[in-house]
């Protein structure tokens, strides 16, 4: 998507990674097309880019990220870092229609980082986690703080 076009561009430039990306394509055969082509409709495509990308057929709605099992191993034993961004961006949605691939996507790019070796998770979304007005001002904040919950986000999107 927009967002994940950008993320992917910035992390080519500023590392040397082979970056693994996972594709909802329905055709295998158009998985590396369909990665490419949004790259291109954002002016980002680089074919030098090409040999450091690779594109993985799979589903953040199904369990283990719509990968074999053989396949979820071998990519959680290859994999050093993950940078989380995907979703259903979809604003008149309701949360239990987004559910499957926003909170238990989420949970399955989860159960990837801590399989085999331990792998940080760099979590982006286009909304805030928390209620922007009472942590607007906050710069970090860290798992063993005590948060108090605040008002609940409109919208299945944002509860997602």
């Amino acid at each position: 998507g927009f967002l994940g076009s950008f993320l992917l561009t910035e992390l080519l430039h500023k590392t040397k990674a082979k970056i693994y990306c996972l594709v909802r394509s329905e055709q295998p055969e158009l998985t590396e097309d369909k990665l490419k082509n949004v790259l291109k409709s954002a002016s980002l495509w680089d074919e030098s880019f090409k040999p450091r990308i690779i594109p993985i057929r799979g589903d953040l709605s199904q369990p283990l990220l719509g990968l074999s099992s053989e396949k979820f191993q071998q990519l959680a034993d290859e994999i050093d870092v993950i940078y989380h961004n995907g979703a259903w961006v979809h604003h008149a949605s309701p949360y239990s229609l987004l559910k499957q691939t926003n909170v238990l996507g989420t949970q399955e790019i989860l159960r990837f980082a801590c399989q085999s070796k331990t792998k940080p998770v760099h979590f982006i979304s286009t909304v805030s986690v928390f209620n922007f007005n009472e942590y607007s001002q906050v710069k970090v904040i860290n798992e063993q703080d005590d948060l108090e919950l605040g008002e609940v986000h409109n919208g299945g999107y944002s509860q997602s």
